[in-house]
């Protein structure tokens, strides 16, 4: 049954009420964008240490923990070149340090203020990465940019 798998929220919701009704839907974790990805890793360690059963599916639960939090402590929540990655000429110095805050949990509101520009010229950025990369959402562009 799922009711087994621990469950963490990453999200730009952060709110008393959003949380609140997170936790009545059974997350186990709740942790608000942007956020640490050493946090992140700390409630990882935390679930699977309060998960600890011995079944098989537990193991399977944490063998796949472990390698996401490889993955994150390797590529120090930055974008890390991967074979299939679009040459460093044809994506400009702007689309890199958007898709560093996106690697980082960032939404295209919090980038803008970051970069002082609008969320359309964000969205613009996003899009254009998208395009370069061959990724047709934020989820694939993100493991493009983080898994090698």
């Amino acid at each position: 049954s799922l009711r087994r798998i621990p469950v963490i929220f990453l999200t730009a919701r952060g709110m008393t009420p959003d949380r609140i009704a997170g936790y009545r839907a059974g997350v186990n974790a709740y942790l608000p964008k942007p956020f640490d990805p050493e946090e992140l890793m700390s409630i990882i360690d935390n679930l699977i240490l309060n998960k600890q059963s011995g079944t098989s599916e537990i193991a399977e639960i944490r063998k796949e923990l472990s390698d996401i939090k490889t993955i994150l402590v390797s590529q120090n929540v930055g974008p890390k070149q991967s074979a299939n990655e679009a040459s460093d000429d044809l994506i400009t110095n702007k689309e890199k340090a958007v898709l560093e805050f996106l690697c980082r949990g960032f939404t295209n509101k919090e980038i803008a203020e970051e970069m002082d520009t609008s969320i359309r010229n964000i969205e613009k950025h996003v899009t254009k990465l998208l395009n370069k990369t061959g990724t047709s959402n934020r989820t694939e562009l993100l493991k493009y940019a983080l898994v090698p």
